[in-house]
């Protein structure tokens, strides 16, 4: 009797044990948001533009960059191209061909000199 007790005493605290830490799915969830990306500043500097296009020919993304989306694997291709062109400033006219995870810019790479303060009117 004294096992049956025991087994039936088990049974009901497993039994409880269950209802009590029922399974449940746990959700994460993440937001992005537009940072904004334009600064100004009481400066003059001219733009020297390069007459040679450069090319960065099917640069395969990193799969975190990929994961950001595909402005975000564009804007990694052409900081990949300017590093490339003498650590460019910007890329004039850029073009894009994109395919999965392989993108090829074009564009002509320019710098920024002769920085000074703009002059008053």
């Amino acid at each position: 009797m004294k096992k049956k007790n025991l087994f039936m005493s088990l049974g009901v605290a497993l039994a409880l044990s269950a209802c009590l830490s029922s399974c449940s799915t746990l959700t994460r969830t993440s937001t992005t948001y537009d940072v904004d990306d334009h600064f100004f500043s009481n400066n003059e500097a001219e733009l020297t533009v390069s007459t040679k296009k450069a090319v960065l020919t099917e640069w395969k993304a990193p799969k975190k960059v990929v994961k950001g989306g595909m402005k975000n694997m564009k804007s990694a291709a052409v900081a990949e191209l300017l590093q490339q062109n003498g650590d460019a400033d910007v890329l004039i006219a850029p073009q894009f061909e994109t395919y999965k995870r392989k993108i090829t810019v074009k564009g002509y790479p320019a710098k920024y000199t002769k920085f000074q303060p703009k002059k008053s009117e």
